[in-house]
Order: structure tokens, then sequence, then C-alpha cells
């Protein structure tokens, strides 16, 4: 079953893909912007394969680019620069939230929790 997390998460790919020349810090070619081009791309690559086949594995491949982008500025080292520094954390933070929202909706990953709730013993 296609979800719509996904065409959200490739949307949100797009936007990180075009973030450094909205607000401007494509034209440096830093590390700020080479890290939205990378991860954006991997993130709509992804989404628009879990279009194709839905896994729990692409949601998971989500979930870690969203993590990845939240704290790419610290690790990267371009936080003092607020500009692509809100831009990955925010976006992150959607898509991460998205795939999460996908991964808790989806009736397969449902039915597992529930399978493998702890149970009080009787």
């Amino acid at each position: 079953m296609k979800r719509w997390q996904d065409w959200v998460n490739a949307v949100l790919g797009v936007a990180l893909i075009a973030s450094p020349w909205i607000l401007g810090f494509a034209q440096a070619r830093g590390v700020a912007a080479w890290g939205a081009w990378i991860l954006g791309g991997l993130i709509v690559i992804v989404a628009l394969a879990s279009q194709l086949i839905p896994t729990a594995w692409g949601e998971a491949f989500m979930l870690l680019f969203g993590i990845c982008s939240i704290v790419s500025p610290w690790v990267l080292g371009y936080s003092a620069e607020s500009r692509p520094t809100s831009s990955a954390v925010i976006l992150g933070v959607l898509v991460a939230a998205a795939s999460l929202w996908a991964t808790f909706t989806d009736a397969a990953v449902r039915h597992w929790m529930e399978a493998h709730r702890h149970r009080p013993a009787q």
C-alpha cells in the first residue's frame, strides 16, 4: 500500500535540495550546501523507491536521513550559520516525523507490535 508520507518526504527532500539556493548559501558551495544536496537527494530517492516497494526499511532509512539532517550542522561544523542550520533541522524533523507516522500507522507494523506486546502473567 502506498503511503502519503512517502510523497511528503519526497517533497521535503526536494525542499532540502533547493534550500541552498532559496536561502542563499549555495554560492559558497560549502559543506552546508553539499550536505543539503546529498541528504535531500537520498531522501527523494528512498521516498520514491518506497512508493514502488513499501517496506519498513524505507521508513527506517527515512528516519535515519531525518536524524542525519537534524545533527548535520553540528557534525559538519556549520551550526553558526543560522539559515542552513534552521533549514537542516526543520526539514530533518519533518522527514523523521513523517517516517515515524508512516511506520506506526502501517497495518503490518501495528500487527507485529500487537503480537509482541508484553502481556502480564496470569
